[in-house]
């Protein structure tokens, strides 16, 4: 999935998402199947919500991005982010283990 901010604040985002989805050889058993996947989708799609939106108060409370992120494609992203992307404004100080260190 793929959060592209709405707004300037980046408060605001929409969703992309894409399921791939093999046919069935049995005629009419992906019509059949359709409930349970939407169904399905609508449910990740609202766990990952939650999780965007507790990141989201964790960050206004603290002010910076304190996530201990040990998932290497997720740090990788964050490179990329980190040296790409536009700053919103300027990054606060981190006091202790902060975004990126994967360290114990």
């Amino acid at each position: 999935m793929a959060y592209v901010p709405e707004d300037a604040g980046q408060r605001t985002n929409h969703v992309y998402g894409l399921l791939m989805i093999r046919k069935p050889p049995i005629p009419g058993a992906l019509h059949l199947a359709w409930p349970f996947i939407r169904r399905f989708t609508e449910r990740v799609f609202a766990e990952d919500r939650m999780a965007v939106e507790a990141e989201q108060r964790a960050w206004d409370e603290q002010g910076r991005d304190c996530n201990r992120e040990v998932f290497p494609l997720i740090l990788d992203v964050r490179d990329v982010l980190r040296s790409n992307g536009v700053a919103i404004g300027p990054e606060p100080g981190c006091t202790g283990r902060c975004s990126g260190d994967a360290s114990p």
